[in-house]
């Protein structure tokens, strides 16, 4: 009877459980989500872009699998506590695969993520390993060619202020494609 409660009621009902709330709107009930109420306390200034971006960490990491991620949560997720923490961003990249991710955004995401990288300093020994792991789980359940090229495409134009750090990724792309036995 919960649900009845709201639809009387017509108050918004608050339900990760995206099935819940597709019933709910076949009764013209509002719903949002936690990234939804997450956003909106982010655009009306009642929290920061640092607590943002550790709070869909967080839903990630508690294996929500359709969060929006952007080139700033996937930074986060490598620097997040102090530390660099490869594992806590290959969980948070894989939203990127081909299973929860549309290709063309993904792979925009990718790339903007590959730029601001390029710019840290303290993780350039961690550099090789970051961008294998994004392009791993980028290339998850799609075609491998078809994304590659695309990406490359796309860090060539992203990068042309950049010459040596696009040189970088290009050789990082190719070491991981030779390692995965991928030619085109």
């Amino acid at each position: 009877m919960p649900l009845s409660c709201k639809i009387k009621s017509a108050l918004t009902l608050f339900s990760d459980d995206l099935t819940l709330r597709l019933f709910a709107q076949s009764f013209k009930v509002e719903s949002l989500w936690t990234q939804q109420v997450l956003d909106i306390c982010l655009k009306q200034g009642h929290l920061e872009r640092t607590a943002y971006n550790e709070a869909v960490m967080r839903l990630i990491l508690s294996n929500y699998q359709y969060p929006a991620i952007n080139a700033e949560i996937l930074l986060h997720s490598i620097k997040s506590e102090g530390k660099i923490n490869v594992g806590r961003f290959d969980k948070v990249s894989r939203l990127l695969g081909g299973e929860y991710c549309e290709p063309n955004s993904a792979i925009q995401v990718s790339v903007e993520f590959l730029y601001e990288l390029s710019k840290q300093a303290d993780l350039t020994l961690h550099n090789d390993i970051i961008v294998q792991t994004l392009i791993t789980n980028l290339v998850n359940n799609r075609d491998s060619i078809i994304t590659l090229k695309r990406l490359v495409t796309l860090v060539h134009s992203r990068f042309l202020l950049l010459p040596i750090a696009e040189k970088r990724i290009i050789e990082t792309i190719e070491l991981w494609k030779r390692s995965h036995f991928i030619d085109y």
